[in-house]
């Protein structure tokens, strides 16, 4: 694996990636923690996960699920805040809001 923006190559046979955020270091043999490169995964994430409730900020939603509506706006906007507000080391992420029966 090559990682041209964040670390050196890994080689074939080097210990697997610790977590989020960790670039293999050549000279040290070893995996470090980036702060930069755990940002960029956290954002990565992060816009993932707004890309996919989008949907929930439709009108045509809106106007058919409206006990849910304030949900995931609140949710949206705990991610927006998110890489500012999180643990780079530890991120824990914002929940769903949770499905209410015969409702999304």
């Amino acid at each position: 694996m090559t990682d041209r923006v964040f670390g050196d190559p890994v080689p074939d046979g080097a210990p697997r990636r610790p977590g989020i955020g960790y670039i293999w270091d050549a000279q040290a043999e070893e995996w470090v923690f980036s702060k930069a490169r755990a940002y960029y995964e956290i954002r990565k994430k992060r816009d993932r996960l707004l890309a996919e409730t989008d949907y929930t900020q439709m009108p045509d939603y809106i106007a058919s699920n409206p006990d849910m509506t304030e949900a995931w706006r609140q949710y949206r906007q705990a991610l927006r805040d998110f890489p500012e507000t999180c643990d780079p080391q530890n991120p824990v992420w914002p929940e769903k809001p949770q499905k209410k029966k015969g409702v999304e």
